[in-house]
């Protein structure tokens, strides 16, 4: 498990374990203003992607980490509520999406 991963699970647990939902709402409009919240942290933390091979690099770690959660979630590897689980699936897809973007912005749209 990766620090991240482990950090966010911690986070989440201590979430459903106060009682407070830790899924979103969901809908369009909510998880398109969530990854674009990701991506501006994203932003605000590292420099631009350099190329197609780093932006790669930077979305395929973000798919490792939201497969590692997916086959603890299918496999029961993990012990910890299904809603938890399932917040930290939504969080590494947020972040996968994040980074799709700014691969768009920072290599595909860059002049």
């Amino acid at each position: 498990m990766t620090p991240e991963v482990a950090r966010m699970k911690r986070e989440i647990t201590e979430k459903v374990g106060s009682g407070q939902s830790a899924v979103g709402s969901g809908g369009r409009r909510s998880v398109l203003s969530e990854v674009a919240e990701e991506l501006a942290h994203a932003r605000a933390v590292h420099a631009p992607m350099n190329g197609h091979h780093e932006g790669y690099a930077v979305i395929l770690e973000e798919m490792d980490e939201l497969w590692e959660v997916c086959k603890r979630n299918t496999h029961g590897a993990v012990t910890f509520p299904k809603e938890a689980k399932k917040a930290l699936m939504r969080k590494e897809a947020l972040q996968v999406a994040a980074m799709a973007v700014r691969f768009i912005e920072d290599v595909c749209d860059k002049g």
